[in-house]
């Protein structure tokens, strides 16, 4: 006696051609479709309300770009898109939030859509009860997925996925899709039976098309596809193995093995959420600029680096530096003094720390304090850009490491400066190449919060009313800033015609940005002192002109910034 499908009847099981689905008894108010339709519903007010709540104008013009999902990143970040960095810092409820926002119209349209035309197979034949079971097991299946390959490419070297994470409810269509697929496996009796199925053929050339896709478009999330497949699969054979009219041993033990399997993996994955995974310095940087300039939101910054400080003690100056920074951009100068007041207890020279301390303390009102602390942090940097040029001849490796391991413990504050040298001595041959890579990353580090030093020494100087010292000060810091400009400029028309490569056309985009970086400072800088406002608008127009015409990363951050200090020199000159 051969046993009967769940989803079909026998007649059509028993036929070459694929099952219809059930029809729409009562149309789209089928009793049999309320989940569905609830789900659909989710999504849309989840969409409205955050194209509500998201930032912007309130112009028809406005509403439409946020309806198409253009300006709404920072936004569903904030309502609980998916983030491997916010994940590890302890935000586990994003697994679930992510499946039920959208980038926009057009986006909620192809997943509902794809959602109804699946579902009116599946919560008729399994209930309601199995049907969210199914639905959300899924979607946190295919979060939990796309985590855990990102932990693994982490511990391979790779980043974790970037902040700006991800949306949509296609893992749980695509775990609709696994159940089916198990449905039908079931309903025919055997494998072999369903895989040479038209319905079965058609099925898989359409799931190899759209987890190409998924892998093949960077802005698509394949890894939560393919792991809400796998997990919609394996609730699926667990449920129909057990539906089944004939009892079938062998399908009930792959069903109870298939959801074992999911959820051991998803367990596997929720165990890896609750550690940190270590990164590169530069990375780290990236995801602090990224959550606190682009998104706005210091706070889950602040909150990624708590989790990240727990577990990597060897950089305790660097989260901690970075947690007065944040603090100090959230003027909660007490509690960023605080963190400033650690990291010169870990290290006392250390001059990131040390222009940090300054500035907070001239936020407080001590400017004699600051004073100190800020010129102590520009002689630091001085230091180690005297260091930089006594060794700007050609070296071999070894020379070169030697040196990057002075300035490195100079400005760590492991050494005082007279003992650099016999510091550099220990570095052999031996030592690894990586040294190279992060001390060029150190030197940046350096030349940024050096210009930030520098340009706050002035401004306090003013405030003390020491004319003469707050003027030079201010006269070399442009200097220098114009010069790097002007070396900068030089560079990029050598580099403009020879650019090919990603990688010539990568360091001619940075090397653009550092002319718009320079000269917008300087000019912002005279605008506030209101010294020489036509000068000033002078360099805020070239450093509009020096942007890459095509960049390689967004840049209207730094665009409205220059384009801030142009206004600010307008209003000064009373061009209102």
């Amino acid at each position: 006696m051969t046993e009967q499908p769940i989803l079909t009847s026998g007649a059509a099981a028993a036929s070459s051609e694929p099952p219809p689905p059930p029809p729409f008894r009562g149309g789209l108010l089928d009793p049999r479709l309320r989940v569905t339709l609830s789900l659909v519903l989710l999504n849309a007010v989840a969409l409205v309300y955050a194209s509500g709540v998201a930032p912007g104008p309130t112009t028809p013009w406005g509403a439409f770009k946020r309806g198409l999902g253009l300006d709404l990143a920072p936004t569903l970040i904030g309502l609980g898109a998916f983030s491997g960095y916010l994940i590890e810092a302890g935000e586990r409820w994003r697994l679930l939030t992510a499946m039920f926002l959208h980038q926009g119209v057009i986006h909620l349209m192809l997943n509902m859509m794809a959602l109804l035309y699946f579902a009116v197979v599946l919560e008729p034949v399994l209930g309601r009860a199995r049907f969210v079971v199914l639905y959300l097991g899924a979607g946190v299946c295919g979060s939990l997925f796309a985590y855990g390959i990102n932990v693994l490419s982490a511990l391979g070297g790779a980043p974790l996925a970037g902040p700006i994470g991800s949306v949509g409810a296609s893992g749980a269509v695509f775990g609709l899709v696994g159940a089916l697929i198990a449905g039908e496996w079931v309903a025919h009796g055997s494998l072999a039976s369903f895989l040479r199925s038209p319905y079965a053929r058609r099925m898989f050339s359409w799931l190899f098309v759209m987890i190409l896709m998924g892998f093949a478009i960077p802005i698509i999330d394949g890894n939560a596809h393919l792991g809400g497949l796998l997990g919609g699969f394996a609730i699926g054979m667990h449920f129909f193995s057990r539906m089944a009219r004939q009892p079938n041993a062998r399908l009930r033990w792959i069903g109870s093995n298939a959801l074992y399997a999911a959820v051991a993996g998803c367990a596997l994955a929720l165990f890896a959420s609750t550690r940190p995974v270590k990164t590169p310095a530069e990375y780290n940087q990236a995801i602090i600029a990224l959550l606190r300039n682009e998104l706005g939101r210091p706070d889950l910054a602040l909150k990624w680096i708590d989790a990240k400080k727990k577990d990597d003690a060897t950089a305790i100056l660097f989260w901690t530096r970075q947690r007065a920074s944040l603090l100090l951009g959230m003027c909660e100068y007490a509690k960023a003094r605080e963190e400033a007041a650690r990291a010169l207890a870990l290290s006392a020279h250390d001059g990131h720390a040390r222009y940090l301390s300054g500035t907070i303390l001239w936020r407080l009102g001590d400017l004699e304090g600051a004073a100190a602390d800020l010129e102590r942090a520009v002689g630091i940097a001085r230091e180690v850009a005297r260091l930089r040029q006594s060794n700007n001849t050609p070296r071999t490796n070894a020379e070169e490491m030697t040196a990057s391991a002075a300035e490195e413990a100079f400005t760590s504050g492991s050494l005082a400066p007279s003992a650099v040298t016999s510091a550099a001595a220990s570095v052999t041959t031996s030592a690894p190449a990586e040294r190279l890579v992060a001390a060029a990353s150190e030197r940046q580090q350096i030349e940024d919060w050096r210009d930030l030093a520098e340009m706050a020494q002035v401004f306090v100087l003013r405030q003390m009313k020491r004319g003469e010292e707050w003027r030079a000060a201010a006269a070399a810091l442009s200097e220098r800033l114009l010069a790097r400009a002007a070396v900068a400029e030089q560079a990029v028309a050598k580099m403009k015609a020879g650019a090919k490569t990603f990688e010539e056309k990568r360091a001619l985009h940075e090397t653009q940005l550092v002319v718009v970086v320079d000269r917008n400072m300087v000019a912002w800088m005279h605008a506030v002192l209101d010294s020489d406002l036509d000068v000033a608008l002078r360099l805020a127009n070239q450093a509009l002109q020096a942007f890459p015409e095509t960049p390689l990363a967004d840049v209207d951050g730094l665009r409205a910034a220059v384009l801030d200090t142009r206004a600010w020199i307008y209003f000064r000159q009373g061009r209102y």
